[in-house]
């Protein structure tokens, strides 16, 4: 999970919605949107600068690993995409790598995830910090959501 190992994931998509576009940019103007590009990447960025490097590398404000993957289906089926992405980590916020707390099968080891934080008990801020942005931007895309499908043609 290296910040510097990340790499793009490119996509062919061709069009945007712009009228999907324009219209969540207008449902609730008391949450702070952003607009622009969005960067998938196969790895964790987990530090500052390695996100700062790949958004200014990339012209981008913000950087996943999962929306590619989504666009990519749309554009073939040629259907209207719209990422809406409601940020738990900013660029300042530096993660916690987590790998060390997964088996062999991808799953969390309740044992492993025990040893790692009674072996690193540093990490315990950054997981709180983390729970309470997760669940701001958990509460700001609900609102959010709530809004935009409630218009008319959506």
């Amino acid at each position: 999970m290296d910040s510097g190992a990340a790499e793009p994931c490119q996509t062919d998509a061709r069009w945007v919605d712009t009228q999907w576009v324009e219209q969540a940019m207008r449902v609730a103007p008391e949450i702070k949107l952003r607009r622009g590009g969005l960067l998938t990447v196969d790895k964790a960025v987990l530090t500052p600068d390695g996100k700062r490097a790949l958004a200014s590398r990339h012209e981008v404000v913000a950087v996943d690993m999962e929306t590619a993957a989504l666009l990519k289906l749309a554009d073939e089926k040629r259907l209207p995409f719209l990422s809406l992405r409601s940020i738990t980590d900013t660029v300042d916020h530096e993660l916690v790598d987590f790998s060390p707390c997964y088996d062999e099968t991808g799953s969390v080891s309740k044992f492993k995830a025990g040893w790692y934080v009674l072996t690193h008990p540093e990490i315990i801020p950054k997981v709180r910090a983390l729970r309470d942005s997760s669940r701001k931007a958990t509460q700001n895309l609900t609102r959010f959501l709530e809004k935009l499908l409630t218009l008319p043609g959506v």
